[in-house]
């Protein structure tokens, strides 16, 4: 799914999820809300949505919230609603940390990250390296390595590598 137009990757995400029943629905971020995404079932637990906004705007942040979202459908409960606005609902930790967990080993798998995390080196050239052997955007590797503290979030240097999307519909 390495497509550097992320419109025509998106008509490729949404086609494979409706062949499995799935709609991927597209919104704009709302202003002064923290939603990412949100998944439901629907038609008596038949059909599933989710649903995700181009909060932040970055490529990891959108690509993690999409397999976070497909998580839930695949792991957890059809009577429950997700929500992803930034506020953890206490009763819900273990299946968001289950979604989170899903979503960052797929993405990335947790040998491979480990032994690039181990090897200390986080240049473009090695995060471009190592992102290609995992088949996935350098953004996801940018990303996670923020996320978990190893490189900062205004590191001007990396962030080249973390494109902001912009999708038509």
């Amino acid at each position: 799914m390495l497509k550097s137009d992320i419109n025509e990757a998106l008509n490729e995400v949404k086609h494979l999820l409706a062949e499995c029943g799935v709609a991927l629905v597209l919104l704009p971020h709302f202003k002064k809300t923290k939603v990412n995404g949100a998944t439901f079932w629907m038609d008596d637990r038949q059909k599933a949505i989710v649903a995700l906004s181009l909060k932040g705007r970055y490529a990891d942040i959108f690509w993690f919230s999409l397999f976070h979202e497909l998580a839930h459908l695949l792991l957890h409960d059809k009577r429950e609603v997700f929500l992803e606005d930034g506020y953890d609902d206490p009763s819900l930790l273990k299946q968001e940390k289950e979604a989170d967990a899903f979503a960052r080993d797929l993405l990335i798998p947790p040998e491979l990250y480990e032994k690039f995390v181990m090897s200390g080196s986080f240049t473009k050239e090695s995060i471009v390296r190592f992102a290609k052997a995992c088949n996935v955007l350098p953004a996801i590797v940018v990303g996670r390595l923020m996320h978990e503290g190893l490189v900062k979030y205004n590191n001007s240097y990396l962030n080249g590598l973390r494109p902001k999307y912009q999708w038509t519909e």
